[in-house]
């Protein structure tokens, strides 16, 4: 198997959570992992726009390879060496039955072959999903029996025993009984459980994984790098090789999104580095992006000539169900050369249409906040013409790995989430340097 299409696998779902794909919206099928790699990368790659290609002729971007997340400290337990030259980040969710087949089927091994070698340093935190109603208390009864020394030995004993303590009548007993299992000093867990004293921190790396794009479980960070599902151990053992070898980053590489498709665009077109980003106008973490970063980027490499910033949609409708007409309203208003105006006040007042019954008519009222002719916008909101080109985005991005909001691709570089600013500045001067 190739190393591209192994590397797929990791991304195909194995997993408890929500799906991301509208239901108006086919995803297409990826192809067989038997097909060989230059074939299938060959197939999906763009054809290269004329500022694409090098003075020679030659395409400037292969493909874009994704940029390395940046993980907070918290963590609910770690095992191994800190100075390993891998590092696992597991997201996990204890009362999810994928992450329960991973602690029987792999945990062993990665820890027995990887960990104890001293080749992998192994980080767990938590990812309660709301669809396990005990999934965070359970969290929380890990991290008390860590306060004794028992972390792992309750990890496995939640996973082993899932079924019989989620669906007790008296969650907290059936975790009390496991603490007493493993001799833990009972009184001193319940004090812990029934305090409440890891709560926040469990919220916390619930916050983490959401602003990552990350919403199902188990998930995993290799070195930064996804890998999604609860996948057999030969997966994570290819992909630390790679890491060891600093090549992981080329396994993610993924085809270049169209530029020329009617998105809107703001800079010179011929600049050096093309900036493309997929947003969903009802999403918190865009909105961070568009009120904390765009800014930033368009004042120091958009005006300056340097940056042609694409801005592309990807409404998650089944957890944003007013996101695909949002996106509809900033093409609307983008008839009146109002795009970014609507789109800075989309994500500005996002708290306020976001749940509203009658959404047409609050855009609107945006429309009339911006001085535009409102009978026009209305006319075209109501019209629909956009929409087919919103779900054209969509249907590009699944196809070309975007599975969350917000994600980007600089250049040849994929950045997924809503990255700090440092960040872009150190994916835009790379593929600066890159261009020269």
């Amino acid at each position: 198997m190739s190393r591209l299409a192994f590397l797929i696998l990791a991304l195909l779902l194995a997993a408890c959570g929500p799906a991301v794909v509208p239901p108006d919206v086919t995803p297409t099928a990826p192809a067989p992992a038997a097909e060989p790699e230059t074939a299938g990368a060959e197939e999906a790659q763009p054809t290269p726009r004329p500022e694409e290609t090098s003075a020679a002729g030659e395409p400037r971007y292969a493909g874009a390879a994704p940029t390395p997340v940046s993980l907070g400290e918290s963590v609910a337990a770690s095992l191994g060496d800190p100075e390993a030259p891998v590092t696992i980040v597991e997201f996990t969710d204890y009362e999810c039955p994928f992450c329960a087949r991973y602690s029987r089927e792999t945990f062993p091994q990665i820890r027995e072959q990887l960990v104890e070698s001293g080749l992998v340093y192994y980080q767990l935190k938590d990812l309660p999903l709301d669809m396990h109603p005990s999934a965070g208390i359970a969290a929380e009864a890990a991290r008390c029996a860590g306060d004794q020394e028992a972390y792992w030995g309750m990890h496995d004993a939640l996973f082993a025993e899932q079924e019989a303590w989620a669906q007790a009548d008296d969650v907290e007993a059936a975790l009390n009984e496991l603490a007493g299992g493993l001799g833990l000093d009972a009184s001193t867990f319940t004090d812990c459980l029934e305090s409440g004293r890891y709560a926040d921190a469990v919220a916390g790396n619930l916050s983490e994984a959401a602003a990552l794009g990350v919403n199902g479980a188990p998930s995993f960070y290799i070195n930064g790098f996804p890998v999604r599902g609860a996948q057999p151990f030969a997966l994570f053992e290819y992909a630390v090789g790679l890491a060891q070898e600093g090549t992981l980053a080329d396994a993610y590489r993924q085809p270049l999104p169209e530029v020329d498709d009617g998105a809107f665009a703001t800079g010179d077109p011929n600049a050096p580095v093309v900036l493309v980003e997929f947003t969903d106008y009802q999403c918190p973490f865009c909105a961070r992006h568009a009120t904390e970063t765009l800014p930033l980027i368009l004042e120091n490499y958009v005006e300056t000539g340097r940056v042609y910033y694409v801005f592309k949609d990807f409404p998650l409708q089944q957890i944003h169900p007013n996101a695909l007409l949002a996106a509809q309203a900033a093409r609307c208003a983008g008839d009146q050369d109002a795009y970014l105006e609507m789109h800075d006040l989309l994500f500005e007042r996002q708290n306020e249409w976001g749940s509203e019954a009658d959404a047409a008519a609050a855009f609107a009222s945006l429309a009339g906040e911006l001085e535009l002719d409102t009978d026009a916008f209305s006319a075209c909101l109501e019209s629909g013409d956009y929409e087919d080109e919103v779900l054209a985005n969509f249907s590009e991005g699944a196809g070309i790995g975007v599975n969350g909001t917000p994600a980007f691709f600089v250049g040849a570089e994929f950045v997924d989430g809503a990255q700090p600013y440092e960040v872009f500045v150190q994916a835009l001067e790379s593929q600066l340097e890159a261009a020269e």
